[in-house]
């Protein structure tokens, strides 16, 4: 059986009473949400006079309003039966459930992190600080919480007026924002609400009301920056975009397009997914390379120069090159999930696939072309194998000289036989000596000792130079 909504309203002699939300402990703030639904549930126990009833009329009443959710976790608290009857336990043994929660260097790490919002007003900004800095546990919340003020406040011109004053208190700094944001919002009504006109009147001549705009004062999002401030205050004024080379915009407002030509196309194909994909680098250089091969291709009855490139799994054809092909036919494009991605990381969305005819010299072919808006024709790796534009060579054999060097050897086939020795004898004259004489090779080539010779003599007058005598 369904169970009724908890109404929102109840209405104690003659008082209508708001009964509390339903209570959340289970998240991550748990020890604030803990805090604020207490002080809302003794406040309807003192409405409704229950403050002094009986222990089992509160706890059924905090059972009711508490929440199944939270009543679950309730239930679960290391309680005895006795003691779950007694409303104070109960009260203080969720106290202590949910203030282990509370992580007092992470709750000083919202507190300083939290900055004022573009447009938000002070007040609330007010009001989240101090709901911040409860759980902070700090000895001087008003030093904290004045330090804070200043340093997180959004409007510049605030921070620095505050940063001028001598003697800086909690409730001095309040009641300044505070002023400051009410006259900012009154001069703003008033500068709207008046129009001011300037009448130009002369001879002959018919009465003329000029109306003056009034000047903007608020601040609005600038194109040139994308940031948000006022009136000639753009931080992009002078500075020369990395983009384009020209002055007064940043390049993430650059609106100079970038030349996306597609020249290689390289196809990954994901485990979990059953799309395609494929990244198209991007090559350029002002030279031209005469190693890029190209051949002219004839698709459908027209040629067309093709670059050839083995690194693709797919072919390419721009989307001019398809619509002159498609004049004098019908052809339809189809549908494709193939995923291109440029070198710099910028994806080019396919227009779709065609089917079409290919010839070169004697061989012919059906290939695949993904259309896109580009520039370059690119024949894939599959196109260049069924066209024979290329092979693929398993293993490579030098010819170079071999017949000559077996000619030679067969006419003269008696010296490539045997151990090897010269016909004839030979007289070998020997020195009669004790002792063997082993020279050591020479540190200098013998072709340069008489200059090196003629250079030690011009030198040997310095007095760095000693002759040594052996």
């Amino acid at each position: 059986m369904a169970q009724s909504p908890q109404p929102s309203l109840e209405r104690t002699q003659n008082v209508q009473v708001k009964l509390p939300p339903n209570l959340n402990i289970s998240g991550t703030d748990a020890c604030v949400e803990w805090r604020f639904w207490f002080s809302l549930f003794e406040d309807y126990l003192s409405v409704t006079n229950n403050m002094d009833a009986p222990d089992s009329i509160k706890l059924s009443l905090l059972r009711n309003m508490m929440g199944p959710d939270a009543l679950r976790i309730v239930l679960t608290l290391p309680l005895s039966d006795e003691k779950f009857k007694i409303y104070h336990e109960v009260i203080a043994a969720i106290t202590k459930h949910v203030n282990p929660r509370t992580n007092v260097v992470f709750e000083r790490f919202k507190f300083r992190e939290y900055k004022q919002k573009e447009g938000q007003p002070f007040d609330i900004f007010l009001t989240e600080c101090r709901q911040l800095i409860k759980t902070c546990n700090y000895k001087e919340e008003d030093e904290m919480m004045l330090d804070h003020i200043v340093c997180s406040i959004c409007d510049k011109n605030t921070q620095e007026a505050l940063l001028r004053l001598d003697d800086l208190t909690l409730d001095k700094v309040i009641r300044f924002c505070q002023t400051k944001e009410h006259a900012s919002h009154q001069v703003s009504q008033m500068n709207n609400a008046s129009t001011s006109s300037v009448c130009a009147i002369s001879k002959n001549s018919r009465l003329k009301i000029k109306s003056q705009p009034t000047p903007k004062t608020e601040k609005f999002k600038c194109r040139r920056c994308q940031n948000v401030h006022g009136p000639r205050e753009c931080p992009a004024f002078g500075k020369v975009c990395k983009k384009c080379g020209l002055k007064n915009h940043f390049a993430v407002s650059c609106m100079v397009k970038t030349n996306k030509r597609i020249k290689e196309v390289q196809q990954r194909v994901s485990s979990s997914d059953s799309e395609c994909s494929f990244s198209c680098e991007e090559v350029s250089s002002k030279y031209k390379n005469k190693n890029v091969w190209f051949e002219y291709i004839t698709i459908e009855n027209l040629s067309v120069k093709c670059k050839l490139d083995t690194g693709a799994d797919v072919s390419i054809m721009p989307i001019e090159l398809f619509n002159k092909i498609n004049e004098k036919q019908n052809l339809k494009l189809l549908k494709t999930n193939i995923k291109l991605e440029s070198f710099q990381g910028n994806k080019v969305q396919p227009i779709g696939m065609i089917n079409l005819s290919c010839k070169f010299k004697d061989r012919q072919c059906f290939e695949n072309f993904v259309v896109v808006n580009c520039k370059s024709m690119l024949l894939g790796l599959p196109g260049c194998v069924s066209l024979n534009l290329i092979q693929r060579i398993d293993s490579v054999t030098s010819n170079n000289n071999s017949s000559e060097k077996q000619r030679f050897i067969q006419q003269n086939i008696d010296v490539f036989k045997g151990t090897g020795k010269v016909p004839g004898t030979f007289d070998i004259v020997t020195r009669n000596i004790e002792t063997q004489i082993c020279h050591p090779s020479p540190r200098i080539p013998n072709k340069l000792l008489n200059s090196l010779k003629l250079e030690f003599q011009m030198h040997q007058h310095l007095p760095h130079m000693i002759r040594i005598k052996k």
